[in-house]
């Protein structure tokens, strides 16, 4: 399953070649993605509410990242869905800037 989202975000993440300011911008906007996602997760919305509210595009290119965002923990405490909500934006920040940035 862990192969099968990384293969799908590198193929939407390869698909541009990105200058310097284009790679920031790009996961910049991965990274913002990623937290919205993870917040209404750790908020108790459920999956397929989050997947229903995707275009069928979006779905290709970001289903994965929901998928991934069930496959976390839900908290209880606020602490914790901080914590839970800064560790998903920097991962996906990360992985998207190791493909982008030349």
């Amino acid at each position: 399953m862990k192969k099968f989202i990384i293969t799908i975000i590198t193929l939407v993440i390869m698909a541009t070649t990105a200058t310097a300011k284009e790679w920031q911008e790009q996961c910049g906007d991965i990274a913002s993605l990623a937290e919205s996602i993870m917040k209404t997760r750790q908020l108790g919305a459920s999956m397929q509410t989050m997947m229903e509210a995707l275009s069928a595009e979006d779905q290709v290119n970001f289903g994965a990242m929901v998928i991934e965002a069930y496959d976390r923990p839900l908290f209880k405490t606020p602490k914790y869905r901080k914590e839970a909500i800064a560790k998903f934006k920097n991962r996906w920040y990360l992985y998207c800037v190791k493909r982008l940035r030349k």
